[in-house]
């Protein structure tokens, strides 16, 4: 049987801290899928990670009855060109959603090597502001918590239902107006 590589899910991961940590889980063989709302901003920082080994092996036979080998499972890299500080707009099962289109949800009886499989999620997406804290207004702060808390917060409980609890890590890499907050949770 294949092996399935780990699989990390990065928002954020089109540049900056997101781009770097995407680059280290795939020069540690993880596959990884990025989000970001740049599509070609997403198309750039694919070519940029270490490309996942060819899969040569074909899968276990999908009928044992019959000894019918089925065609080998490829793993690569991916994105999903979207906008989290929608909240459930983003993170929702409905097919035309952005990420269940691109991440449909893993089969219960072959979840452990499912390409949708999500073994870890890096939490990098959030905006700034280049004016001083004082001077911004109401709006630009709800902006601010909308898609720097509230939907990573929206995007974590999402997760917590669609990947098997047991194998969840979630991992936030949070801007924040003085200092870096980097925390990690076991769920």
């Amino acid at each position: 049987m294949a092996h399935r590589p780990r699989h990390v899910l990065i928002t954020g991961g089109s540049r900056g801290i997101g781009l770097a940590i995407a680059q280290l889980f795939s020069k540690n063989a993880y596959r990884c899928t990025l989000i970001s709302r740049s599509e070609p901003d997403l198309k750039a920082a694919i070519a940029s990670l270490t490309p996942l080994p060819s899969t040569s092996s074909p899968e276990t036979p999908s009928n044992p009855e019959t000894s019918e080998i089925s065609e080998p499972i490829s793993y690569q890299h991916g994105y999903i060109a979207g906008d989290i500080s929608l909240g459930s707009n983003f993170w929702h099962l409905h097919p035309s959603r952005p990420f269940i289109a691109h991440l449909p949800k893993p089969d219960r009886t072959a979840f452990s090597t499912h390409p949708s499989r999500i073994d870890v999620v890096v939490n990098c997406a959030g905006v700034t502001q280049a004016k001083l804290f004082s001077g911004l207004n109401e709006d630009d702060v709800e902006s601010i918590i909308r898609t720097n808390l509230t939907s990573m917060m929206l995007g974590t409980k999402f997760l917590i239902r669609y990947v098997h609890p047991n194998v969840f890590y979630a991992c936030y890499v949070r801007p924040c107006f003085m200092c870096g907050l980097l925390t990690c949770l076991r769920l």
